[in-house]
């Protein structure tokens, strides 16, 4: 089961966030936005997301 952090929203594999240290992982997500290059990328910089990785666009 995946998991996303209510506070920077990474998806990731266990509730607790290992960027942000807090456990305030949500399994009741949806969409999915992947960041690989933030630097070239116009969604990056719309997002406001400076870091690869994997982010969910909605978190309940």
């Amino acid at each position: 089961m995946k998991y996303a952090c209510k506070e920077c929203k990474r998806v990731m594999a266990q509730k607790e966030c290992y960027y942000c240290k807090k456990e305030s992982g949500s399994n009741d997500w949806g969409g999915l936005l992947i960041i690989i290059d933030p630097e070239n990328s116009e969604i990056s910089e719309r997002s406001g997301y400076t870091v690869p990785g994997k982010y969910a666009l909605k978190i309940r």
